[in-house]
């Protein structure tokens, strides 16, 4: 009882301590701002962030490190070109958009609940001189299901009283495995390069645009500086399906015994062969791998002063990879021989291993094209 009014009185002291702590601290903030790495944040890229608390003695305290304070203490506002991914007291992770032309910023208001006049007001720079990526490439093929085991053989019945044992039966073949399927075809993909003005900067941009034949389209804005890689791959093959096992062969029975009689037992006065194992089953075959699908052509279309950034378009069309052949099922083994007074049977041979599936095909690249746009 002693020891719980004393753990208790701990913890209440340890919370008191604490609230203090955080009340000095609140009383001696000066102003505060939200930090994080960098001059700004790569359009459609993420970026963590924390809060900045200098107090009036001096110290300037963090809300990822020793600052009793964070992002839920304050009323926060985003907008603009971006917007909160994730918040913690500690952190606060910011996504900017890819159209971020029109308002190339992340604004943020903030305000602590606790006391009003401690806010901030800051607007974060969204810059487009990096390198960016487009996925256009197929769907990969499913691989093969492995095949079943077949089922093993009967056992051979035994024969104590008159003559031999049984033979084993044999195992059943392994089923194959499943083809895999094969990878898909990708399509055709326009790219458009064209020159817009950027004002803030007092400079131009490339905007591309790159589009299904069906016109649904994604756009990215980028610094003259920067690149975009263009994967317009076909699917992979799905490898093929390992074939089955073959079933164990049964074993054989066994054969009889010369035993002597006595008042309980007959006896016996025959003797027999052990029955023979029986034969193990053949392993299933492997499936066969998927074709690789084929690479999509890329139509690149650019206006006349779009054409020095063409270098800086790099397309990956290449066609998919070959699905492997499935190996072979293992081969079920022989049964064992059987028991007799004559002597014992043969063991079952096991069966043959299954052969490996045929490799499917690699599909064939696609085409870059290049064409002034006018």
């Amino acid at each position: 009882m002693v020891k719980l009014l004393l753990f208790t009185l701990c913890i209440v002291l340890s919370l008191s301590s604490f609230a203090m702590r955080k009340k000095k601290q609140l009383e001696m903030i000066e102003y505060c701002q939200i930090v994080y790495n960098g001059n700004g944040i790569l359009a459609g890229n993420s970026i963590n962030s924390w809060m900045q608390f200098n107090l009036k003695d001096g110290q300037t305290l963090y809300s990822n490190k020793g600052s009793k304070f964070g992002f839920k203490d304050f009323k926060i506002k985003i907008w603009g070109s971006g917007k909160q991914s994730w918040k913690s007291k500690r952190r606060l992770q910011l996504k900017s958009f890819y159209n971020a032309i029109r308002d190339p910023y992340i604004h943020i208001e903030a305000q602590m609940i606790e006391r009003p006049d401690v806010k901030l007001e800051m607007h974060i720079p969204i810059n487009f001189n990096g390198h960016f990526r487009l996925g256009f490439s197929a769907a990969s093929g499913a691989s093969g299901n492995k095949g079943s085991k077949g089922s093993n053989g009967y056992c051979g019945r035994s024969d104590y009283a008159n003559g031999n044992g049984e033979n084993g039966y044999w195992g059943d073949r392994g089923f194959n495995g499943r083809n895999g399927s094969h990878g898909r075809n990708a399509s055709r993909v326009n790219v458009y390069l064209s020159m817009v003005d950027f004002p803030r900067d007092n400079t131009e941009l490339v905007k591309v645009e790159a589009c299904y034949a069906n016109g649904k389209c994604w756009t990215r804005y980028i610094g003259q500086s920067g690149s975009i890689k263009i994967f317009n791959q076909g699917g992979d093959g799905g490898d093929g399906g390992k074939g089955g096992a073959g079933g164990n062969g049964g074993n054989g029975g066994d054969g009889a015994f010369t035993t002597p009689r006595t008042d309980d037992n007959p006896g016996c006065s025959r003797e027999g062969w052990g029955g023979n194992g029986g034969r193990g089953g053949d392993g299933g075959y492997g499936g066969n791998g998927g074709n690789g699908g084929q690479g999509g052509d890329v139509y690149i279309y650019y206006r006349p002063r779009a054409h020095f950034f063409v270098d800086q378009v790099h397309v990956y069309n290449q066609g998919g990879s070959a699905g492997e052949g499935g190996r072979g099922g293992n081969a079920g083994c022989g049964g064992k021989a059987g028991r007799g007074g004559k002597g014992r049977g043969y063991r079952g041979d096991s069966g043959n291993c299954g052969p490996r599936g045929n490799w499917g095909r690699d599909g064939r690249a696609g085409n870059i094209y290049y064409q002034e746009w006018k």
